[in-house]
Parts: structure tokens; sequence; C-alpha cells
């Protein structure tokens, strides 16, 4: 059985929909809202609308809602844009794409991944620590290919699906980064990666 690191977390969480997403927060942000609006009027600012939904009979979210689902489920939406699928096809993938192709967001991958580089190069942690052990003779023999991934993230242009791969590689319990075992070939899919980065590949 295939594991993964803490901090992707995927269990479960795949089976929420929008439609429950919005029937569970909605209230509550909107009457934040209302009370944020508020304060703002008396500040003589700028009102954040509170109707902000979409076509309700789509079933489609309010936009701070989809937003914070897209952060709760970032691993699953990764994944499924990893494995290509469109973010037009939903509110949440649209959402979560625009979140992962944000500059800041980029780098602070592209540094996450030169980071692994670092990890490898140091004696080993010790077993009381509870940072997940890379697997080094992976990492530091794909080093070419991870300085050209994080030299790729950093492209004016990238695509979400290359970003998320990315994403998903990264922390992916079960792969050839954290994964002594996996079958995987660490430098091809990165340079699978790479390639996908790039909005001219076909």
């Amino acid at each position: 059985m295939s594991f993964r690191i803490p901090f992707h977390r995927t269990d479960g969480l795949n089976v929420m929909s929008g439609r429950y997403l919005k029937s569970k927060w909605s209230r509550s942000l909107e009457r934040e809202l209302r009370v944020t609006n508020e304060r703002l009027l008396r500040r003589n600012a700028t009102v954040v609308p509170v109707n902000e939904s979409l076509d309700e009979e789509r079933g489609l979210m309010a936009p701070f809602v989809a937003v914070v689902s897209a952060h709760v489920l970032g691993g699953v939406l990764d994944g499924q844009l990893a494995d290509g699928k469109s973010p037009a096809s939903s509110t949440l993938l649209a959402t979560r794409a625009q979140l992962i192709v944000s500059p800041m967001s980029r780098r602070i991958l592209a540094e996450s991944w030169l980071s692994m580089i670092t990890k490898a190069g140091l004696p080993s942690s010790p077993r009381r620590s509870l940072e997940v052990p890379v697997v080094r003779t992976r990492i530091l023999g794909a080093e070419t290919q991870i300085r050209a991934l994080a030299i790729a993230l950093l492209a004016p242009m990238v695509t979400p699906r290359g970003v998320a791969m990315a994403r998903s590689l990264l922390s992916d319990g079960s792969g050839p980064v954290y994964y002594g075992e996996s079958a995987s070939d660490l430098r091809s899919r990165l340079q699978e990666v790479i390639t996908r980065l790039n909005p001219l590949t076909p």
C-alpha cells in the first residue's frame, strides 16, 4: 500500500463536491463578508460583493469558497491537473490552476526542488527527525534535471499541467524522490515535467 508524506493529504477529500462545500460554508462566508462590508463602508472603502455566486443551476461556488477549497483540496486537484484534466472543466480546477501558476508559487516550488539537492548532499538526519528523507543517490544523479526544472518553472509562461506535475512529483511519498523501492526513473520523470511546462508542447 502506498503512502504520502504528511503535507500531501488526500484521504477522503476528493469526495467533497462543489455543491457540498457551498452548502457547508456559503452562509457563514456571506455573514463574514457582510460584516466586512459594514466596516469598510464606515471607512468609505471599497465594498466586497457578497453575492459573488456563479450560476447556481450548474452547482458552481462563490469565488471565495472556491479559493479556500482549492487550497484544502490542493493535492487532489494537482493530481487531476497533472493527469491532463482541463482547468476549464470545473471552477475548482480553474481556481487551483490560477493559484499554482502564480510567480510566487512557482518560485517557492523551484526553491523546494533545489533544496532537495542540498538535502541529498548533507549527512543523514537522525531517526528522530520528522523530516521525510530523500533518496540521496537519485536526487544527486538527477541534479542536472532538477536545476533545469527550477529554471523552467520560472519561465514567463508555463502550463498548469506542468506545474501540477512538478508539485505532485515532489509531494508523492511513494514516488522516486522519497521511496527507494520505486521503479520510477526520477530523471525521466523530471524531463517529462520540463517538457509539459512548455506551452508549445503538443
